[in-house]
């Protein structure tokens, strides 16, 4: 639950925000543990409101910076639903169909590393997302999509070995 008391940061330029922790912050007992979260805002157009909210595991060992997208949001309910790190970032993968040597935690739109297989998996599982919470009218969207992908993390924790994005979507619905 965020309060006045978290680290928080509003973007600056094209997405990009500087958190700042105090040693205050970095004492408390989930610092290394709680995930980053990002909600509000608009999309990397800047045209549409983004309505979700998207998470990735604090790596406090990562100096340069975390990328925080619909697949590191992927990752982190599969953590959630239980699997290790090195498990959920593996089924991921898989699911996507992206190749083992895919750093999932990369700027899919880096000018200098672009990585398109990455940017369509986020695209894709972000598209799905906000499709499917859109049945739901008169919910709150944020905590429908929430819910989303905790229920995809749990059919991916427990489907077969070659498990893709569609058969586990067909699972949700």
């Amino acid at each position: 639950t965020f309060t006045d008391s978290n680290v928080s940061a509003s973007d600056y330029v094209a997405g990009h925000f500087e958190l700042k922790p105090t040693d205050e912050h970095r004492a408390h007992e989930n610092y290394n543990t709680a995930p980053l979260l990002v909600y509000g805002g608009y999309d990397t157009t800047g045209t549409n409101p983004f309505i979700s909210s998207l998470k990735v595991p604090l790596d406090v060992n990562n100096p340069t910076g975390t990328n925080i997208t619909p697949v590191t949001t992927m990752v982190t309910a599969m953590i959630d639903a239980n699997l290790s790190e090195e498990e959920a970032i593996t089924k991921v993968k898989i699911m996507l169909g992206l190749p083992d040597d895919t750093d999932l935690g990369a700027d899919p739109i880096d000018e200098a590393n672009p990585n398109l297989d990455l940017y369509k998996s986020a695209i894709q599982i972000h598209k799905t997302l906000e499709t499917l919470s859109a049945v739901k009218t008169g919910t709150d969207k944020k905590a429908v999509i929430s819910d989303l992908y905790a229920n995809l993390a749990v059919q991916l924790k427990d489907g077969p070995a070659d498990i893709n994005l569609s058969s586990v979507i067909d699972n949700v619905i």
